[in-house]
């Protein structure tokens, strides 16, 4: 495959291009979800909170998560390959982070014995 503005044909920019393809809609659907929950506001809370928890939920933000990173890990590849492992490095760490604190969120959302309570008052 090439990229037909700057003739290249690199597989870093291949990588980039397909992943770019995968995590945009991915980030367009979650912001849409997420969407609903701000604009209907504490009313729907308790609905989000068992959504966040969900299993699919958690895929579908990592597998955005990892094809961002891909996406721009293609070009910082093609740009300067020194450069890509810093990047994925502290990429990964980012997401891994991520993903263990979805986790224990959604833990202390469920430990909360009021649902209806004002998220910002709840003991952490």
């Amino acid at each position: 495959m090439s990229l037909t503005q700057v003739g290249a044909k690199s597989l870093a920019l291949s990588v980039s291009v397909y992943a770019s393809a995968m995590a945009l809609p991915l980030w367009l659907l979650i912001g849409g979800v997420i969407e609903h929950y701000i604009t209907i506001g504490p009313t729907s809370y308790p609905h989000f909170e068992v959504t966040l928890k969900r299993f699919d939920s958690l895929l579908v933000s990592q597998v955005a998560m990892w094809a961002t990173v891909a996406s721009i890990g293609g070009v910082i590849y093609f740009l300067i390959p020194a450069a890509f492992w810093l990047f994925a490095a502290s990429g990964t760490l980012a997401m891994v982070h991520q993903f263990l604190f979805n986790r224990r969120f959604a833990a202390w959302l469920a430990s909360s014995q009021d649902a209806s309570a004002d998220p910002a008052s709840r003991d952490v």
